[in-house]
């Protein structure tokens, strides 16, 4: 258990009544017959396409050889209505409470802190994983089995496990990806699934209940470390009255081969469609009118990156590699033109070097409002990373990034 003084603890809260703290998780997976690509050219195209995304704008023509889960909203949601996203939500207690502990001693026989310490790295991590916590399990851990629970109610898809992780180094970053079927809990009974789907859904620590019942611990070792996004602030707002519509939410991403793709559906109330695409199958759908899609500016990013990669394995070795080096809080910054509308990013030459993270100011700017071409012609030879819509429904998403590597 960590224990925090008083001043820090206030000092965290004073800061938590500005957003909610919530995780989510991009499943990608492979068919285990789906031919490969050659390695040599695999890793040979992903370079000559990243130098492409650096000097111009987002790249296409990849055909990534794995699928990508996502949901879309419901028209009634009250958060993100009718988008397209990854699953997740909103960290509960049960994510860190003592009882998963207790389980992973009475599966294993071991200790989970012993297990724990494979996610530490001595590298800068986001304020959401670095702050210390009362809780009685790890940030890395209670974050990760908030992913996992999410995506069972959202998905109904269990990534849980009953078999002791590998003491392994996280710097292994050449270990395959993992087998759906071999490492997750796929023997339960559809009704029953179903059952407690519903179960978990009401009642958040019905979760922890269930997996005490069927002896299977939640999979946070199939999790790595992809990003941590903060809602932009769009008005200021008043901390005493205002409602939390904010998200400091950490993005992971599993990497797994299957014999076939892994039955989920949506829980047709917050979500009404689920699909799995290539990451540029959901970006050539989204830039469908027809298929009126929407999503928010994370999502077209992430999938984007995940482009960048047409094979699974160059993915899942990325994301072992990344998911050990610094990690910053990303926070978009909205800017507007007369004919666009602009996502700035950290590194971008206009993101303002004090971000306003607790939405506490006015949001003004003095600059003039210019058509984009103008703004653009102006920004030549600078550091750019931003995406650019032509208006607020975040449809026709183009990603520009001249910056350097460590802030990918």
């Amino acid at each position: 258990m960590c224990f925090i003084s008083p001043n820090k603890k206030r000092e965290i809260m004073a800061t938590a009544k500005f957003w909610r703290e919530a995780a989510t998780l991009m499943l990608a997976a492979r068919l285990q017959h789906h031919t490969l690509f050659e390695a040599a050219s695999a890793v040979e195209g992903a370079k000559k396409k990243d130098a492409a995304f650096r000097k111009s704008e987002t790249p296409s023509g990849f055909s990534e050889d794995y699928r990508v889960l996502m949901l879309r909203r419901s028209a009634s949601s009250a958060f993100m209505p009718s988008k397209c996203v990854f699953p997740g939500g909103v960290l509960q207690k049960v994510d860190h409470s003592k009882g998963w502990v207790d389980l992973f001693q009475k599966i294993t026989r071991e200790s989970l802190d012993d297990f724990s310490g494979m996610f530490h790295t001595n590298n800068i991590r986001p304020p959401i994983i670095s702050d210390l916590r009362s809780w009685d399990v790890i940030s890395d851990v209670a974050f990760r089995i908030c992913a996992i629970r999410e995506t069972f109610e959202e998905c109904g898809l269990l990534l849980a496990t009953r078999k002791l992780p590998e003491l392994t180094s996280k710097a292994d970053f050449s270990k395959e990806c993992i087998s759906w079927e071999k490492t997750m809990v796929t023997d339960m009974e559809q009704g029953l699934l179903r059952s407690w789907r519903s179960r978990v859904r009401e009642n958040s620590t019905e979760f922890l209940r269930m997996c005490h019942e069927i002896e299977a611990f939640p999979n946070v070792w199939a999790l790595e470390n992809w990003r941590n996004w903060l809602t932009p602030v769009f008005e200021k707002v008043d901390s005493s009255s205002k409602k939390q519509t904010r998200f400091d939410t950490l993005f992971y991403v599993c990497c797994f081969d299957c014999d076939s793709l892994p039955h989920g559906t949506a829980d047709d109330r917050e979500t009404d469609l689920l699909e799995w695409m290539s990451p540029t199958e959901h970006l050539d759908h989204l830039a469908d009118v027809k298929q009126k899609r929407l999503m928010a500016p994370p999502q077209v990013y992430e999938l984007e990156r995940m482009k960048l990669f047409p094979n699974l394995n160059q993915l899942n070795h990325y994301a072992r590699a990344h998911g050990h080096e610094v990690m910053l809080r990303w926070m978009p910054v909205m800017k507007m033109c007369t004919d666009a509308f602009i996502i700035l990013l950290p590194g971008d030459h206009l993101y303002p070097a004090e971000p306003d993270y607790d939405g506490t100011k006015e949001v003004k700017s003095n600059d003039p409002v210019v058509p984009i071409a103008q703004l653009m012609a102006k920004d030549e030879k600078k550091n750019l990373h931003r995406i650019i819509f032509k208006d607020e429904t975040f449809r026709n998403g183009r990603v520009i990034r001249t910056i350097a590597s460590s802030l990918q």
